[in-house]
């Protein structure tokens, strides 16, 4: 689209009515496809696939800081940030923070949020928890941001709990079952 404006525009020199409306249709062009590099920067980041999910989550944090002024935390032993968890699983964590990110900053009125990992036997937890107003915790959830939460920790073998109560803040925990093989991740 943009080329054919671009050429439109160096033909048509003499209305310059005309040339204000594909100059405007150049931007809305330009900006659309800044949005689209930044939705697909956000389903699959660079870093994710360069640095593996722990420099991912890393930057996520950072950016999401950075963004909103929450003061986050990662931590994230030797041992687990030199693990692989492979590329679905780690593409699935990765949005499963995001969401969670996503929901501290649009509802919980938080001032702080911790990224923690450890390992639990060959076992990994990845606990997200917040300072926030808390919620009651449905017995099922039915948002999609839940549900979709839900779907990607069962599609790679984990279990996702959420604790919260009004006022105490939330924490999301995801447990990869059988994740630490022999300390290399699988």
């Amino acid at each position: 689209m943009q080329l054919e404006l671009n050429w439109l525009r160096q033909r048509l020199t003499g209305d310059p009515l005309m040339l204000r409306h594909i100059d405007a249709a150049l931007e809305i062009g330009t900006g659309a496809m800044g949005a689209l590099r930044r939705i697909l920067s956000d389903l699959r980041p660079g870093v994710l696939d360069h640095l593996g999910l722990w420099a991912a989550l890393e930057s996520l944090l950072e950016e999401t800081e950075g963004r909103s002024g929450l003061r986050c935390t990662l931590v994230c032993p030797a041992e687990i940030e030199r693990c692989r968890l492979g590329r679905d699983a780690e593409i699935a964590v990765y949005r499963i923070a995001q969401e969670v990110l996503t929901n501290v900053q649009r509802h919980a009125g938080a001032g702080r949020v911790w990224l923690v990992t450890e390992a639990l036997g060959r076992d990994l937890r990845i606990e997200i928890r917040d300072d926030g107003r808390g919620m009651l915790v449905p017995a099922q959830p039915t948002s999609f941001g839940l549900l979709g939460m839900h779907e990607r920790a069962r599609a790679i073998g984990g279990d996702l709990g959420i604790a919260s109560r009004p006022g105490e803040g939330t924490t999301i925990s995801l447990r990869l079952p059988a994740a630490l093989v022999g300390g290399a991740g699988r």
